[in-house]
């Protein structure tokens, strides 16, 4: 009985600093449908979004989480550092609180505030601003079409663009990457050198 105690207030815990998330959609891939099996209850789905993927479980509800769009199932969003600018440095002032940055730094820019605490930001380092990574469409190429075949799926082009190319693939829901506009494969935007 004590177990159960436990692992209820761990889950809670860990359910509640999720919320604290940004989240984006996470699409069953072919391999979480075989695991699943097709006569699934919502109850499997929970249990597997969360217990072995880690995700959040919404069924949907969405509310709090508009880049998950209308998925049930919805994984943290992979947020990058934003390095503050002097046009940045400049408008907090030389002497700026914690809550100050805070403020600048979701209300203003529109980001994630973390102040260090980025354990499910890996990418963010040890920012205290988290940005989305700057993601624009990958047209498919001649290469791509032909690799992928005519007669492809969704779930063939979500693994070619992340498998094969490195790339994310939203499925044209891009809330978080408005330069990848329609696309449903996003590529890092070029750095000029």
């Amino acid at each position: 009985m004590m177990s159960l105690v436990l692992l209820s207030i761990t889950l809670a815990v860990l359910l509640v600093d999720s919320s604290m998330a940004e989240l984006t959609c996470h699409r069953w891939t072919e391999e979480d449908n075989n695991v699943m099996g097709p006569s699934r209850t919502p109850e499997d789905e929970r249990q597997y979004c969360e217990g072995v993927l880690g995700y959040i479980f919404t069924q949907g509800k969405n509310e709090e989480y508009p880049g998950c769009g209308e998925c049930w199932c919805c994984k943290p969003l992979d947020l990058v550092c934003h390095h503050w600018t002097e046009e940045d440095n400049n408008a907090m002032g030389p002497s700026r609180t914690p809550e100050e940055e805070s403020q600048y730094c979701e209300d203003v820019l529109g980001y994630t505030f973390t102040q260090g605490k980025n354990e499910e930001y890996p990418g963010c380092g040890e920012c205290w601003c988290c940005k989305p990574k700057d993601l624009v469409c990958h047209t498919w190429t001649e290469e791509d079409n032909k690799a992928m075949g005519p007669s492809r799926t969704p779930d063939d082009e979500r693994k070619y663009c992340e498998g094969v190319l490195g790339y994310t693939f939203t499925q044209g829901d891009n809330y978080y990457y408005p330069k990848c506009e329609e696309c449903w494969c996003c590529k890092p935007e070029s750095t000029p050198f």
